[in-house]
């Protein structure tokens, strides 16, 4: 699931896909994938993310992984702007009912203007344990005040 909320955390949209493009809305484009497709193997996944509209500095980036989906002991985060230098940067990480969520609260310094993308790269995820079909990624933008 993907969504988008406010600064006052009023949902703005939302989606289910696996790749979604909101018209109009605050995500271009969105994708998860991984570099690895083995059973429990450790696992580089990368989220891109295309901005239609300007998000300001101070908002928060949460992914929430599946259950299935396990960081390492040694997990490691990266990010750049237009694909440009990966810069690293440490998440909040809490886990509650099987779940882990990876709050990204120091990633937007600057504001990010529209037509920019972001690319959040999750070293060291352990993929799921069989083939079978998984719960979905989370992606929320929590925004530090309205989105222009």
């Amino acid at each position: 699931m993907i969504s988008t909320f406010s600064s006052a955390n009023f949902k703005i949209d939302e989606n289910t896909a696996t790749t979604y493009k909101a018209t109009p809305g605050i995500i271009g484009n969105i994708t998860i994938s991984s570099s690895s497709t083995q059973v429990a193997n450790p696992s580089l996944y990368t989220l891109d993310y295309g901005i239609l509209r300007s998000i300001k500095a101070g908002s928060t980036i949460s992914v929430t992984l599946p259950p299935e989906v396990a960081l390492s002991s040694t997990p490691s985060y990266t990010y750049s702007i237009n694909y440009g230098s990966f810069i690293a940067t440490s998440p909040t990480v809490t886990t509650a009912n099987g779940t882990t969520a990876l709050s990204f609260a120091g990633l937007i310094v600057s504001q990010l203007n529209a037509g920019n993308n972001l690319r959040i790269r999750f070293t060291n995820i352990r993929n799921p344990n069989s083939i079978s079909t998984t719960s979905s990624f989370q992606v929320v933008v929590s925004f530090a005040g309205l989105p222009t």
